[in-house]
C-alpha cells in the first residue's frame, strides 16, 4: 500500500499530571503541526542533526521485505486484549508471535548495519529541535511495501473485531475502515537511560488515508524497564504496563497516553508502524 505523497506525523505531548515534568508552551505541537518522534542531542551536535528522513535506499526496502516474506509463516494468532479500566472501549490488543526468533534477530542486525540516527522533533514547516524532556533514544527509519502488506496478512483478521464497536459509531474509528498498515517503518533503539515520556501518538495522513492506530513490534525482551505504559490520562494514578517480548504486537488507539518507561538495563529495540484507514460511505 504506496504511501508516495505528502507525510505528515503528529506527536501530541501532554503537560498533564502524568508527566510530571517541564514542557513550556513554546515547545508544545498544536493539532495542525507535524511532529516526530524525539531524542537528545548531546550538546555541541546542532550542526550534525539527523535530518529525520526514511532511508531512501531501495536495497533497504527490500532487505526488510525479504526477511518478512521469506521468513517462517507464524501459525492461527490470538488476540489478547488489554484492559484500560478508564477507556473500556478503546483499542488495545496484544498478539503473540507475530515475528518468529529468526526475523526478530534478522532485522536487529539489518537495522544495526544501516544504523541508528538520534530521533528529533519537528515541530511545523520544516523546523526539527531536540527535546530532552521528552524522548530520549535512537531511530532508523525505512519504507518498504512488501514488509508492511506482509505485516497486515498476519495481523488484519484482528483488527476489524476489535475495532467493531467503534464502526457502528461509538468511537473515533466511526465511518472509517482498515486498509493496511504505514509502509513506513519506524525501527527504535533504547539503551540504558533511554526513554519517551507520556505523549498520544499522533496521525500519519497520506492520499486519502489517515492512521487511526499504533502498531508496536517487539524485536526482543528488554533487560530492566522499558514497558510500553498506559496511563490514566485524568491523573495519570493508574497505569497498565505491556512488558516487551520478542515477536509480540502491540497495537492501541493513537489517542491513548502512554510512555516508553525509562530502560535500566540492556537493549530494547522495536519497530513502529500504524494501522491506515480510508473513510467510506
Amino acid at each position: 500500500m504506496p504511501h508516495t505523497g505528502e507525510r505528515s506525523e503528529i506527536e501530541q505531548l501532554t503537560t498533564g499530571p502524568a508527566m510530571q515534568r517541564e514542557v513550556s508552551d513554546a515547545a508544545l505541537p498544536t493539532t495542525d503541526q507535524t511532529v516526530e518522534e524525539t531524542t537528545t542531542p548531546e550538546q555541541g551536535q546542532l550542526a550534525s542533526l539527523p535530518t529525520g528522513q526514511a532511508d531512501s535506499s531501495d536495497d533497504a526496502a527490500r532487505a526488510v521485505g525479504s526477511i518478512l516474506t521469506h521468513g517462517s509463516s507464524p501459525g492461527r494468532l490470538a488476540a489478547r486484549r488489554v484492559e484500560l479500566p478508564w477507556a473500556p472501549d478503546a483499542t488495545c490488543f496484544t498478539i503473540e508471535h507475530v515475528l518468529s526468533d529468526d526475523e526478530c534477530e534478522q532485522l536487529i542486525a539489518l537495522s544495526e548495519r544501516r544504523g541508528y540516527e538520534l530521533a528529533l522533533v519537528n515541530v511545523g514547516n520544516g523546523v526539527q529541535v531536540a527535546m530532552s524532556d521528552v524522548r530520549r533514544s535512537s531511530r532508523w527509519m525505512v519504507d518498504s511495501e512488501s514488509a508492511a502488506d506482509s505485516l497486515w496478512r498476519r495481523i488484519e483478521r484482528h483488527v476489524p473485531d476489535v475495532v467493531a464497536k467503534s464502526r457502528r459509531g461509538k468511537g473515533a474509528t466511526a465511518g472509517w475502515y482498515a486498509s493496511g498498515l504505514n509502509e513506513r517503518l519506524r525501527f527504535l533503539k533504547y539503551s540504558p537511560g533511554d526513554y519517551f515520556a507520556p505523549h498520544q501518538d499522533g496521525t500519519f495522513e497520506a492520499k486519502g488515508q489517515a492512521s487511526q492506530m499504533t502498531v508496536m513490534l517487539y524485536l526482543n525482551s528488554a533487560g530492566k524497564g522499558g514497558e510500553t505504559k498506559f496511563l490514566n490520562d485524568w491523573d495519570g494514578s493508574k497505569t497498565v504496563n505491556v512488558v516487551p517480548r520478542r515477536g509480540l504486537c502491540l497495537v492501541f488507539d493513537h489517542r491513548l497516553l502512554h510512555e516508553g518507561a525509562l530502560l535500566l538495563e540492556g537493549v530494547k529495540y522495536a519497530v513502529r508502524t500504524d494501522v491506515m484507514f480510508e473513510r467510506r460511505s
